[in-house]
């Protein structure tokens, strides 16, 4: 138990500081809702399904097709430390 909370420790701060030298939460969406426009995504019919943050910095934006909807209507941004973003298209 205590092994296991010291261990957690290094993660826990790694993410923090990743998120402190990165983006904020709220910029990444920012960020990948530009880049899913961008790209054709029309965000009027898509919601965010899920927002994560790597280990690296990272944030991962998921967007989903609000029903009803046909398979791999969906979409993966993410958005790196230096606020770089790339989509990758749902399958």
């Amino acid at each position: 138990p205590l092994g296991s909370a010291v261990a957690a420790a290094p993660r826990n701060a790694a993410a923090q500081l990743a998120q402190a030298a990165g983006v904020s939460q709220a910029r990444a969406l920012d960020i990948a809702r530009q880049q899913a426009a961008l790209e054709g995504y029309d965000l009027s019919v898509y919601h965010v399904a899920s927002v994560e943050q790597d280990a690296d910095g990272t944030w991962v934006v998921f967007f989903e097709h609000d029903p009803p909807a046909a398979p791999g209507q969906h979409c993966t941004v993410y958005v790196s430390p230096d606020g770089s973003a790339r989509l990758m298209h749902g399958r």
